[in-house]
């Protein structure tokens, strides 16, 4: 009597199982036009809201101050220059309260000598005067109402284009992004100043939070390379943040960089949607 309840037993919570499993996974409808439709449970879709969200609610105290450390950590002449433009720049900076206004501000600056000096630290314009803009912003432009609202995404109806992965993202792919969208092209061009650029910016919080959006990246290329197959089948997109994998002893940062500017290219609209509602002009989107 207690072998066949025990067995029972067994046998519902098999099928317990085997019911509620698709139901902790997307679902990746059929294929259709070289796309598929994924269906997410509900646990999935209020973190990916949630990620979404953060995006702009957290990198609003914290992304200018952290691209500074990171560019100084490039350029180690640079932050003496930074130091002075905003003291000397405080009034004119200061008391406004739209995006617009603060930019507006900004732009109207003579930067021409901090500009030189930067030049002479080893920036070229493009970044020192990004590099300029991310001090006066750390310094006085928190907290600004407007600039260009993103849209949010409908996670009700989210489609995948059906593509081949190219392999999964491990490194911090956020420094690598920057430094395509941001026109710095000094700092990709000398493999020691990325070195120094990218493994600074994946220590500070905003390095940290961009990396935790791997595991979504990864999932969604997961996803598009079901669709290839015909799609009908399930994909677990994240549900929580990851935890952080330790680095591998003797890892090289550069090849990582190198490693992930593929990703990088294929998720560039994140930081190009969000950008202007961060107050950050980007050269390449002029």
């Amino acid at each position: 009597m207690k072998t066949s309840r025990f067995l029972a037993l067994a046998t519902a919570t098999a099928v317990a199982f085997s019911a509620v499993t698709p139901a902790q996974a997307a679902q990746v409808g059929p294929l259709d036009q070289n796309k598929c439709k994924v269906t997410f449970t509900a646990a999935e879709k209020d973190f990916l809201t949630s990620m979404e969200q953060d995006v702009a609610s957290r990198l609003d105290s914290t992304f200018a101050r952290d691209i500074n450390l990171s560019l100084e950590a490039a350029y180690p002449s640079a932050r003496p220059v930074g130091n002075d433009f905003v003291d000397a720049n405080k009034q004119p900076l200061t008391g406004h309260k739209t995006v617009d206004a603060f930019d507006a501000a900004f732009n109207a600056l003579d930067k021409a000598s901090y500009l030189n000096r930067l030049g002479l630290a080893g920036m070229n314009d493009s970044t020192a005067n990004f590099y300029l803009q991310m001090r006066a912003r750390a310094a006085y432009g928190q907290n600004l109402a407007g600039g260009t609202e993103s849209e949010e995404t409908d996670w009700d109806n989210y489609y995948v284009e059906a593509r081949k992965k190219e392999g999964d993202i491990e490194g911090n792919f956020a420094g690598a992004l920057l430094a395509l969208l941001f026109g710095l092209t000094d700092v990709l061009g000398n493999e020691a100043q990325m070195e120094k650029f990218y493994s600074t910016f994946e220590k500070t919080s905003t390095g940290k939070f961009f990396e935790n959006m791997n595991a979504f990246l990864n999932a969604e290329a997961d996803a598009e390379e079901a669709c290839l197959g015909e799609g009908n089948t399930t994909v677990a997109f994240p549900t929580k943040p990851a935890s952080q994998p330790s680095k591998e002893d003797g890892s090289s940062t550069a090849g990582i960089v190198v490693g992930v500017i593929a990703a990088v290219l294929a998720v560039v609209g994140i930081a190009a949607a969000f950008a202007p509602q961060l107050g950050i002009q980007i050269p390449s989107l002029r």
